[in-house]
């Protein structure tokens, strides 16, 4: 157990540990564990729909291979316009998955 003397302290191991923060200067556990390496991949995805929908796209396909994938990050958008309308949609993403570790 900590104590903390002032609340950027709190905050500051709270969001390390990724615990909850309590303003209130009690006692704070801290649960010890070991930590994740995560990697970070590129990927591309289309769409006719929507950006939203491409970046689902990516997600989907991408965790027929990967697990633990934690997040997707939009690097870029952009799209194919024929005819003054927008024909199809792309991203280009980054996602983010935690690696498999033995213990």
């Amino acid at each position: 157990m900590k104590k903390h003397e002032n609340s950027l302290t709190g905050i500051f191991f709270s969001a390390l540990m990724g615990m909850p923060f309590s303003s209130n200067r009690v006692f704070i556990t801290f649960k010890l564990f070991s930590m994740s390496v995560v990697k970070v991949i590129e990927v591309m995805s289309n769409s006719t729909k929507s950006w939203e929908d491409a970046a689902e796209k990516a997600v989907e396909e991408a965790s027929k291979t990967l697990h633990n994938i934690r997040s997707i990050y939009i690097k870029e958008q952009n799209a194919v316009v024929e005819n003054g309308k927008i024909r199809e949609y792309r991203i280009t993403g980054k996602i983010s998955f935690e690696l498999d570790h033995s213990e």
